[in-house]
């Protein structure tokens, strides 16, 4: 099987980056239609492989299998462009949505139709969970009902990564799990020999931590950008699943814990996400950049916005690329270790528990009877419910419609 060259690889790269609307769960199977089927630039166990040795690493996994391809089939310049540009079309025109919100948000018109969309975040989020609980297997299911517990009565902001570590080790001291790449094929491509963890490691940690330190020296340690590195750089450690595991984590932190932005922010910040390419993640530079302008301290609210949306960008994309260029090497020991396998069947329960929560929580916010946005929010996630399950409909234009709807109705 012939690889591309390097200028043909960028350039699809930049075509998925540019149009890869929906979330993984859209990108990932288009992906693997592109390279697998047409281009057949890697085979279907290289990967199959590759995707699960994504769903083990934190962080997004749709923008992580990129960036492993990118890396299988060019080395490190092959992995960072085909991470990079999966990322920045997407983000360019989610920064001009977020300027355009900000300034537009308090007309009649705007204000109508992301009242439309509210209701179709819901619903955007219940499928997402539904999703999740379909791939899960029963022990996760079940460890899931028993993480609510915990969650549901102890909320606050060391709760989440506690679960999380308990669940880790619940799973990985439990009996071994057999893992599902055992019985396939090992994958075709050469990958790089294993070489010592220490270089890369501190090479990528630096990379990832020096811009956020110069944050620190200019600022100081109580400044919102300084927080808000530290805290997206967290959640890029601890939320294991993809876009739909981060959001429940940053939500709460966000708005019920430090108060940077309000619910109706974050729905709308989820509504702009599912509408533009890349991943689903980037909700997060538009919460970042709203909690700039929400608090600008010493800069200027246009400064503020602007800074707090690349920090909140920088601290959730750059650990992806030491998660592959530090373990790609070791990516089929780390694929068939049973104990690693039962740690992250441990953490899928933990992270199901988080969404559930959340849906929740989002549901009775849009669907309460006092304070309703629509006269009918109700019958509005449900039905993109429906539509979104049907799967023949892309999401955003689902959620267009939906925004449409709003704009009707106000």
């Amino acid at each position: 099987m012939k690889g591309p060259s390097f200028r043909e690889a960028l350039r699809y790269w930049l075509l998925l980056g540019s149009t890869g609307i929906g979330g993984p769960a859209a990108q990932i199977p288009r992906t693997r239609d592109d390279l697998v089927t047409r281009r057949q630039w890697v085979t279907a166990t290289d990967f199959d492989g590759a995707l699960a040795f994504c769903t083990l690493l934190p962080g997004p996994e749709a923008q992580q299998l990129a960036t492993f391809i990118g890396w299988r089939l060019h080395g490190i310049r092959g992995g960072l462009t085909a991470g990079i540009l999966f990322v920045l079309p997407g983000s360019l025109l989610l920064g001009l949505l977020s300027a355009a919100y900000l300034l537009g948000r308090e007309t009649a018109a705007v204000s109508s139709f992301l009242a439309g969309l509210q209701p179709a975040v819901v619903a955007v989020v219940a499928v997402g969970l539904i999703r999740m609980l379909s791939r899960a297997n029963r022990r996760s299911r079940w460890l899931a009902a028993l993480w609510l517990l915990p969650l549901a009565f102890f909320d606050g902001p060391w709760t989440f990564p506690v679960v999380l570590a308990a669940a880790g080790l619940f799973g990985a001291g439990g009996r071994p799990a057999r893992t599902s790449f055992e019985d396939q094929p090992k994958p075709e491509a050469t990958v790089p020999a294993p070489s010592p963890w220490a270089a890369p490691l501190l090479t990528w940690m630096a990379v990832w931590w020096l811009p956020l330190l110069l944050l620190l020296a200019l600022f100081g340690e109580t400044s919102l950008p300084w927080r808000m590195g530290v805290f997206f750089s967290k959640a890029a450690m601890l939320t294991f699943g993809g876009a739909y595991a981060v959001l429940p984590f940053v939500g709460n932190h966000a708005v019920e814990s430090a108060g940077w932005i309000g619910q109706q922010e974050l729905l709308d910040a989820l509504a702009l996400g599912e509408t533009t390419p890349g991943p689903l993640v980037l909700v997060l530079q538009f919460i970042g950049t709203q909690a700039g302008w929400n608090h600008p301290g010493e800069l200027s609210r246009p400064a503020a916005a602007l800074l707090g949306g690349a920090t909140a960008l920088w601290s959730t994309f750059a650990p992806s690329f030491l998660w592959i260029f530090t373990l790609g090497p070791r990516f089929g020991t780390l694929l068939t270790d049973p104990r690693l396998n039962g740690a992250l069947r441990g953490l899928q329960g933990a992270v199901l528990a988080m969404l559930m929560l959340f849906a929740v929580r989002l549901a009775a916010g849009v669907c309460a009877p006092t304070g309703t946005i629509l006269p009918m929010p109700t019958w509005i996630v449900v039905g993109a419910t429906a539509l979104h399950l049907h799967g023949r409909i892309p999401s955003w234009l689902i959620l267009l419609a939906c925004g449409a709807v709003g704009t009707a109705v106000r």
